[in-house]
């Protein structure tokens, strides 16, 4: 590991440098050295930095790893991948997974630590920038494909909610839940508003009356073959709630956008399912998603 070319090695600390196996003893003690010497701390997600020195990796993160449980590495690797710098290209986690689960969280965290909304930056090479190719030491093909599912899936549901309401509007979120729904082979069915109001949708059409841009509702649903029981899960889906608008701060409109985090959420929780095709007794996972316009007045729905 100590000849991997990366951007970047990340290990952990627990009082000591801790690693992979697959590290060389000689070089975990050198790093572990220089570590010490700027005061290294095991407590989760505090960093320190340090050239490549003996190894390929242009620089070293080391991050504390408290007690090592899967909540900690999660989180530990999430920190470790922001104290990184800029836009890396290839980075090596070698902290210590004493199994596929501990693996998994930590490329989930990574993963997500990494994560950056850039689809509106004026930089054409950060706007198109998706993040690092990913080694960690010692994961299963399972342990990376659960991270990469449910990472994937966290990071989809973000940019849905990060999205400017201008571009996030009903009929928008409509149509990327029916390109989703294509690509992964998932069920969308949508209303439209003319249906909503021939099948008595009155409170859902009352509120989205305030905006230019009409509301839909919208069904998500992965059926497995063979499934026997039904869940359901129902995301509020406000692209941007004007409620007590002369109430509220300013500041605080600023996040209205979030308001249809529910549905984002959901949304990509059956895609992951689809993904995934967990090995259970057969569920049918049903997603209904309210995606409404700007919503105007005190109204809730």
């Amino acid at each position: 590991m100590s000849t991997l070319a990366a951007d970047a090695l990340i290990l952990g600390f627990d009082g000591d440098v801790t690693s992979h196996d697959l590290l060389d003893e000689s070089v975990r003690v050198a790093i572990a050295e220089a570590a010490t010497a700027l005061e290294a701390s095991a407590k989760v997600g505090s960093t320190v930095v340090l050239p490549g020195t003996g190894v390929e990796a242009k620089r070293v993160v080391v991050v504390g790893i408290g007690d090592g449980s899967e909540g900690a590495l999660r989180e530990a690797a999430g920190a470790a991948a922001r104290a990184i710098g800029t836009r890396p290209t290839t980075v090596v986690v070698a902290l210590p997974a004493s199994d596929d689960a501990a693996a998994s969280a930590i490329a989930e965290g990574a993963v997500l630590g990494a994560y950056s909304f850039n689809a509106y930056k004026s930089d054409d090479v950060v706007a198109a920038y998706h993040g690092p190719d990913w080694l960690i030491a010692g994961a299963s093909d399972a342990a990376i494909t659960r991270a990469r599912i449910l990472a994937g899936a966290v990071a989809g549901a973000r940019d849905l909610v990060n999205t400017p309401p201008l571009d996030m509007f009903p009929g928008a979120v409509a149509e990327i839940a029916q390109s989703y729904g294509e690509a992964d082979g998932v069920e969308v069915e949508v209303w439209e508003p003319q249906r909503l109001a021939d099948e008595g949708f009155g409170g859902i059409l009352a509120v989205g009356m305030g905006s230019s841009r009409l509301p839909r509702l919208v069904k998500v649903e992965w059926a497995p073959e063979g499934a026997s029981q039904h869940v359901a899960i129902i995301g509020k889906g406000i692209t941007f709630d004007t409620g007590g608008i002369s109430l509220k701060p300013s500041k605080s409109m600023e996040t209205m956008k979030s308001d249809m985090s529910g549905s984002a959420a959901v949304l990509h929780t059956v895609l992951a399912a689809a993904k995934a095709e967990p090995a259970r007794e057969g569920h049918r996972l049903v997603v209904h998603g309210r995606e409404h316009a700007v919503r105007h007045g005190p109204a809730s729905v």
